[in-house]
């Protein structure tokens, strides 16, 4: 099953990220995404703060199979995408769904 993490589950990941690196320091019980949700969330990361505009690519993952969708401004930016997410640990390949919007 693919798991998807929204922009705005990352911001809000990354708004409280602080929090969260806090309390599991403290609380050996918290849990952290592993797996699939741990490469999409790692590559929603990446995407964030290495390409502000990426930040409404989807992510899916699935058995470290990453596919990214949606649309980008540039060809330049599609490439970026796509070489973050190969760059990220547990990625095993990605399928590169992105459109380039064209201007008129």
């Amino acid at each position: 099953m693919a798991k998807r993490i929204t922009a705005w589950t990352l911001a809000a990941g990354i708004g409280l990220g602080g929090a969260a690196v806090a309390t599991a320091a403290t609380d050996h019980h918290a849990q952290l995404p592993s797996g699939d949700a741990a490469v999409t969330f790692q590559v929603r990361a990446l995407l964030a703060s290495h390409d502000p505009d990426a930040k409404d690519l989807e992510v899916d993952t699935d058995a470290g199979v990453v596919t990214l969708s949606g649309t980008v401004d540039s060809p330049y930016l599609r490439q970026r995408a796509v070489e973050l997410a190969r760059n990220a640990k547990g990625v095993k390949d990605v399928h590169d769904q992105i459109t380039v919007q064209t201007t008129q």
